[in-house]
């Protein structure tokens, strides 16, 4: 074979080559843009990341980005057959194409995206970014065809509540959760918050700290009053202790001593029923403003009582401690607020990609 055939063999040969790596070059990419987050660089973006910026440019194009790509494969790897027909036979240059797409489509998106896949698209990004700019008014009515014809129908995986109780706790040992453990733990009682009745978190009558409508409001009584750590009471009457009203602690706060309780309680007590559901419950309590509700059965017998914070307690969970006191200071409550702030995102840095991806 003469010179000027060798040079033209090793011409197609690596025009050949270079095909096939334009082809695994376009894979690579498919798969990044096909699993990244793309809410999540979108958040990222507009928090300043480089890295997130850059690769949601070219993410922005959306189906389109996607049909290019694929344009980009079917072209490459069809060139590749072509040239690499002229050096061998054609079967076994199809065959050698099609195991090398194979083996990227079987093996590359079995790889989790880490950093070269994340350095690939980075520094894709801008020239993606400008030839999509252009192609767009072309790729578009194609995207818009493709899914007319085949539209996607994402399902959540979610048929119950126990499905969405399961996503909150696997989100909550998710690496890279920031969703504060209160937040979970407010929407799992949110979401249980309807299979409870009052007669479940209601504090049986046996229990109740009462108080006779005949005893005289002075130092003995608000002491007693003071060290059952309540801030309401029932209002009890006759040998039967008909509940007759409420006594609320901050209502004696400016009282010394004189009369009897019936001078300080509130009248008209509200009552719910034990097989009320919270929810209901919390509809009395926006309609009524009470804090101390009288749970009766179906005989209309004084069971116990309960309270709007052992409602509302159903709903956010059990609270942890709040040792800020001073609610009265206007100031105070602005520093404690900003004592508090933390950013939700810690700011990201090209050296770290695969946290964008």
């Amino acid at each position: 074979m003469s010179i000027t055939g060798k040079i033209k063999l090793m011409t197609t040969f690596i025009f050949a080559l270079l095909l096939a790596l334009i082809m695994l070059y376009a894979v690579n990419l498919e798969k990044v843009y096909h699993d990244v987050a793309s809410r999540e660089v979108k958040r990222q973006a507009r928090q300043g990341n480089d890295l997130a910026k850059k690769i949601y440019l070219p993410l922005s194009y959306g189906l389109s980005l996607r049909i290019f790509l694929w344009l980009i494969i079917l072209a490459s790897a069809a060139g590749s057959v072509i040239l690499f027909a002229s050096l061998t036979s054609t079967w076994l240059a199809f065959i050698l194409i099609v195991a090398t797409l194979g083996m990227a489509f079987w093996w590359i998106p079995a790889s989790r995206v880490g950093s070269f896949g994340a350095w690939l698209a980075k520094w894709s990004a801008r020239p993606l970014g400008l030839v999509l700019h252009y192609l767009y008014p072309v790729l578009k009515p194609v995207a818009k065809l493709a899914s007319d014809v085949y539209p996607v129908h994402v399902h959540t995986g979610l048929y119950e509540k126990a499905d969405l109780l399961e996503l909150l706790a696997w989100q909550s040992r998710q690496a890279d959760n920031r969703i504060q453990p209160e937040e979970l733990m407010a929407a799992e009682h949110a979401l249980k918050f309807n299979d409870k009745l009052i007669g479940d978190i209601t504090t049986p009558r046996q229990k109740v700290d009462t108080v006779s409508s005949t005893d005289t409001v002075g130092p003995l009584l608000m002491d007693e009053l003071h060290k059952s750590g309540h801030v309401s009471f029932p209002v009890t009457e006759g040998k039967k202790n008909v509940v007759v009203g409420v006594l609320y602690l901050q209502d004696l706060l400016k009282v010394q001593s004189g009369g009897n309780v019936t001078k300080y309680m509130r009248g008209d007590p509200q009552y719910l029923h034990e097989d009320f559901s919270l929810y209901r419950a919390l509809q009395v309590i926006q309609r009524s403003q009470q804090r101390l509700f009288m749970v009766i059965n179906d005989q209309a017998e004084f069971v116990g009582i309960v309270t709007t914070e052992d409602i509302l307690g159903q709903v956010v969970g059990r609270l942890a401690p709040d040792e800020f006191e001073a609610y009265g200071n206007p100031q105070a409550v602005i520093s404690s607020l900003a004592d508090k702030k933390t950013p939700v995102l810690e700011e990201k840095t090209d050296s770290e990609p695969t946290e964008v991806v």
